[in-house]
């Protein structure tokens, strides 16, 4: 073998800018030399989340779709991660993982044919660069351990690759196949041994047969038949033998997974006919989930599929889906609505809370559209006195507020008439969101505003209005620059709501106002990339 004094060897850092993204990626490969001789390697993206808005899945699709896993189309960790809980692990990382800018490690390699592997200078260049400048104390490193191209034969197995990772402090975040690192010296995960971190979600379960179909009927049957002859097969089962609807497959999962996580019907209502109380909690499977959890699991997956369509097109889980769910819950004795149609109705957007209006708009979704209805309708009176009588205003001119969410093609009507009428729309919609509990639409707001309107009778739309009130709301959200949360922060009226996951999904919002994906958007003065 030949030997190396790392002191002669140099490092080299060249950086660029993603070629298809280039504000949200820059790609460092980094070398170790010795005279001529490439020792090591690595390649790293950084991922600037600043940079984004609810496109985080959609930019990274094509090259690291498998951070759908860890975080939302905002670029913020799923909750079930962080939350306590099995999904979990060692609770090791939390709500820093939303904070700061992303690294993510593809390779580390070290040349084989050179013959200095065993040395430890892939960890030892991954390490000068873990603690150089270009990393913050904020910053979060990931690495998918089985995804890297570790050449080094003491590395060459997906176990040695999570030793190499392990050794070099990156512990597993929660029970996925990811591992983070933090610069903190102080941070949990540096203060965790290797030997207390835990595996991977389906560790210890077997691979599956060459022949599933053959060796689990049963579970087959219910994944390919979701027509009514599935209960005739399932009772067929049970009659030769009880215990085939609580049979595990290779996974550990049951029948009653199996149709959960296929949205089967036919097969859940008939599994759900027998006492199932053992199976509905079961979670000793490859998945860690309950039947519940499975079907949820599957829910969020097509969610994803949709947040990573350029155009956003989500309608809501499908009514399959959610008597799905609705029928598991029910039988697991937790609260839901005496019918399924209500159920529908306040679950098909994905309310938490069950306090979301029409199910999407979310009481503190409401809060924060309502205060910035306030603030315009309280700030525009005061640029009224900016317009001559007679002469429509420069709708160029930003000094007006909000005025750069009317199209340009209304510069001819933007006299003072139309700009208070375009403020009154802003008080209609502050007074429903603050004053009633109606849903929140063009048509309930439209029915607050005099059919007089010069406004209106222009042709001034109440999406403009909508527009205006959803971006500034995002624009002032803790998904940008957080705005909001340092004003209400301690207030009372915010702090008492409860928390949903719709509290942040603008876009789900502006969509159900029809503020369609897309189109074009305000402001128009500047570039939209919504």
């Amino acid at each position: 073998m030949r030997s190396l004094d790392k002191n002669e060897l140099q490092i080299h850092v060249k950086s660029k800018r993603h070629i298809e993204s280039p504000r949200h990626i820059k790609v460092f490969k980094v070398t170790a030399t010795h005279g001529n001789e490439v020792i090591a390697s690595l390649k790293i993206w950084k991922i600037v989340r600043t940079e984004f808005r609810d496109d985080f899945l959609v930019t990274l699709y094509e090259e690291l779709f498998e951070l759908s896993e860890l975080f939302d189309k905002y670029g913020r960790v799923r909750p079930r991660i962080i939350e306590p809980g099995y999904h979990s692990g060692t609770m090791c990382w939390g709500e820093e993982l939303n904070k700061g800018d992303l690294f993510y490690i593809f390779s580390v390699s070290v040349k084989e044919e050179l013959h200095v592997n065993g040395q430890g200078i892939g960890s030892w260049l991954l390490n000068k660069f873990l603690r150089s400048q270009r990393i913050q104390q904020e910053d979060i490193v990931i690495c998918w351990p089985t995804y890297n191209d570790i050449d080094d034969p003491v590395e060459e197995t997906g176990d040695r690759q999570v030793a190499f990772f392990r050794k070099n402090h990156f512990r597993r975040i929660g029970r996925t196949r990811f591992f983070g690192y933090s610069r903190n010296n102080r941070h949990v995960s540096r203060l965790l041994s290797i030997e207390e971190d835990v595996e991977e979600l389906g560790a210890g379960f077997k691979e599956a047969p060459t022949d599933p179909q053959r060796e689990y009927p049963l579970r087959h049957a219910i994944r390919c038949d979701k027509t009514s002859r599935i209960v005739d097969t399932i009772q067929e089962y049970y009659d030769r033998d009880p215990s085939s609807i609580h049979a595990f497959d290779w996974a550990g999962f049951t029948p009653l997974h199996t149709a959960a996580d296929n949205v089967n019907l036919f097969a859940l209502r008939k599994l759900l006919s027998w006492d199932m109380s053992a199976d509905l909690v079961n979670i000793t499977n490859a998945s860690g989930e309950t039947p519940l959890g499975a079907l949820q699991l599957q829910m969020n997956c097509d969610r994803t599929d949709v947040d990573t369509q350029l155009v956003y097109n989500w309608e809501g889980y499908p009514e399959d889906e959610l008597e799905a769910e609705f029928l598991l819950k029910q039988r697991m004795g937790i609260p839901v609505p005496s019918t399924l149609g209500e159920y529908i109705q306040k679950s098909r957007y994905g309310c938490t809370c069950g306090q979301c209006t029409g199910g999407w708009l979310s009481p503190r979704m409401r809060f924060q559209l309502s205060c910035k209805a306030a603030y315009a309708m309280d700030t525009m009176p005061e640029f009224y006195d900016e317009f001559t009588q007679g002469k429509p205003g420069d709708l160029t001119q930003l000094y007006y507020l909000h005025s750069d969410y009317i199209p340009p093609t209304f510069q001819s009507n933007f006299y003072l008439s139309f700009y208070e009428g375009y403020c009154n729309v802003f008080r209609a919609i502050y007074e429903l969101l603050e004053s009633t509990d109606e849903i929140l639409s063009v048509e309930t707001v439209e029915r607050r505003l005099p059919g007089t309107s010069y406004y209106l009778r222009k042709g001034g739309r109440i999406e403009f209005v909508l527009d205006a009130i959803t971006n500034t709301a995002y624009e002032a959200s803790a998904l940008r620059d957080n705005e909001h949360e340092e004003i209400f922060g301690e207030d009372e009226g915010w702090t008492a709501l409860p928390t949903c996951a719709n509290d942040l999904d603008f876009q789900l919002v502006r969509t159900v106002l029809g503020l369609i994906p897309g189109k074009r958007w305000g402001p128009y003065q500047l570039i939209s990339y919504r």
